[in-house]
């Protein structure tokens, strides 16, 4: 799963759909709070999509890196924020014995 979505994030890099979303997420941004609340959101959604934090960390890490840079959130608070909404969501369907 990680060499997929490693792969597919270099596609997207490549086919400026990565500057194309980047551009649509800032749109609504107007502090450093809703920055970091945006942060939030896109690595919850893509651990959402992908069922994994690790694969949601790194797909998302670049990019939180660019909009926080740009929003003056510290590396560390975004870092922070990215473990913390991608550890764990609940999937209905999951079995545990």
């Amino acid at each position: 799963v990680a060499v997929l979505a490693g792969g597919l994030l270099k596609v997207m890099t490549e086919n400026g759909a990565l500057e194309y979303l980047i551009s649509i997420m800032t749109k609504k941004i107007r502090s450093k709070r809703s920055c970091e609340l945006t942060i939030a959101m896109l690595v919850s959604l893509v651990n959402i999509c992908t069922a994994n934090n690790t694969v949601a960390i790194l797909t998302v890490g670049s990019i939180s890196k660019r909009i926080g840079d740009s929003y003056g959130v510290d590396n560390r608070k975004s870092a922070s924020i990215l473990d913390s909404f991608s550890y764990r969501v609940y999937y209905p369907t999951e079995h545990r014995y």
